[in-house]
């Protein structure tokens, strides 16, 4: 480890630390604390996504699992191990959600994908991967007994993604040069951002940001407390600030998608047709109008933009090798490095098409489309009024993060393979069948439903008697 890395961790402990003042990093770390095991197994997952940089694909082949790699193997395997017998060790087990389950058997496919893989060991190793992460999720499925498990669990992904933000801004203070690219044309707003130590490409810099400040603005809608807004601002500020300077055009478009959603969730209507109005007006002056266009295209002609930067141009070859063997594809993950020498074809489903083919794929968007049905079922949409709703706030959350990873994956990698998303993603499969069955359990829900809460979560643990408003009123506090 070299001292620059050195110092930027111990800056970036001391910049976490110091934003523990702040209301948000504050009920982040509470959760934390709160649920120790899940963060660790949580931040493990995420500590083994960043062992091992990029490499070529002759590399791999000449040592598919080097030293670095070698250790990422005993992190995922003790994090798994953990997590199995934790969640075996429950003594009210609990079934897991049946997304988790069809991503438990797109794991499978992707490690049977070996015997006819045009790399086996790597379809293999690649596929175990993503079965260890399978496995965090079967665990936290177990924990979500109330809906302050919920926040809690959202809040340890924000704590986690909030260190990665102060780590990256700490990187560009300390090292510039390694932080801070710009690219070949030479344009003033062809620059990217990415992290230092850890490294983190400039993509799921921006995704993460763009996460965190989507989640501050739900929580600054929600607080009733005008006090508390100036610090929430500060942290919208920071990740904001961050979004901006890693420069990844999907997830900036994504943030003003979702930022705008949660605006009008939180009925907000007048404050979204200002900022927009004012954006509007802005964009009127050709001097901003130019610099907005200038920092859109970051550097390429239309025409790059148009494309994709290529990708449009890149997956009709991808699509001709489909057509080959459409029904189990070449080997997962296996199949991009063998057949185009690159690491993702920067689309999740044709890439699992590749991989998998049509098998596989179906398998992946119905673990997808559950996730998604889930989180439809779960709109508290009938709570009155909304803004006192602590449902809405953890909902609001969860749709946002679940926007962020699903829009990339269109355009890039995402939770199909090894990947910050990939953590992410199993703990969304969870949370949103454990919001569905909670809803289930609310007084006035049909009586075939009252009666037992859920097949995914042990009954809850509040007071008899509490009612939902009560007992979400308790967790709301005990977050805060």
């Amino acid at each position: 480890m070299e001292s620059k890395e050195i110092i930027i961790g111990f800056l970036t402990i001391c910049g976490v630390s110091v934003s523990l003042l702040l209301p948000g990093p504050r009920a982040w770390f509470h959760s934390v604390r709160a649920k120790p095991l899940l963060s660790i197994l949580i931040i493990l997952s995420i500590i083994a996504v960043f062992l091992g940089s990029m490499r070529g694909t002759r590399s791999i082949m000449d040592d598919p699992v080097d030293t670095v790699r070698t250790f990422r193997i005993i992190v995922l395997c003790f994090m798994s191990s953990i997590a199995l017998l934790a969640a075996l060790l429950k003594r009210e087990r609990a079934g897991a959600s049946s997304s988790l389950i069809w991503m438990a058997l797109y794991a499978m496919l992707a490690m049977l994908s070996a015997f006819y893989s045009k790399f086996a060991l790597l379809s293999l190793y690649k596929g175990f991967e993503v079965a260890a992460y399978v496995a965090l999720g079967l665990y936290a499925g177990t924990v979500l007994y109330t809906w302050q498990d919920l926040e809690d669990t959202v809040n340890i992904m924000l704590f986690v993604m909030w260190y990665l933000i102060i780590s990256a801004l700490m990187g560009l203070l300390v090292a510039p040069s390694l932080a801070y690219k710009f690219g070949e044309s030479g344009e003033s707003m062809a620059f990217t951002m990415n992290g230092v130590f850890p490294a983190i490409n400039p993509n799921t810099l921006t995704q993460i940001s763009g996460i965190v400040a989507v989640c501050a603005l739900a929580r600054i809608c929600h607080s009733t407390k005008g006090g508390r807004h100036l610090g929430e601002l500060m942290v919208f500020g920071i990740a904001f600030l961050c979004m901006l300077l890693a420069h990844s055009r999907t997830s900036l478009f994504i943030f003003v998608a979702a930022a705008a959603l949660v605006l009008l969730f939180y009925k907000k209507t007048k404050m979204l047709l200002l900022i927009a109005a004012l954006g509007g007006f802005a964009s009127l002056f050709l001097a901003v109008a130019d610099y907005l266009v200038a920092y859109i295209l970051r550097g390429q002609t239309t025409d790059q933009f148009a494309t994709m930067t290529g990708r449009t141009e890149f997956w009709p070859l991808v699509i001709g090798w489909v057509k080959e063997a459409p029904f189990l594809g070449y080997g997962f993950y296996s199949s991009q490095r063998i057949l185009f020498g690159v690491s993702s074809v920067d689309q999740a489903y044709l890439e699992v098409l590749l991989g998998l083919g049509i098998v596989g794929l179906t398998v992946f968007c119905l673990a997808v489309l559950t996730v998604m049905i889930n989180l439809w079922k779960s709109w508290p949409r009938d709570q009155a009024p909304l803004q006192d709703s602590g449902q809405l706030f953890i909902w609001t959350q969860l749709v946002s993060i679940f926007l962020f990873i699903f829009v990339r994956s269109l355009t890039g990698p995402s939770f199909q393979i090894l990947h910050v998303n990939l953590t992410i993603f199993v703990l969304l499969t969870v949370c949103a069948a454990a919001m569905v069955k909670l809803k289930k359990a609310e007084p006035g829900a049909p009586a075939e439903h009252g009666a037992v809460v859920s097949s995914l979560l042990p009954p809850l643990t509040e007071p008899p008697g509490a009612t939902l408003s009560e007992q979400m009123g308790r967790s709301w506090q005990r977050g805060r």
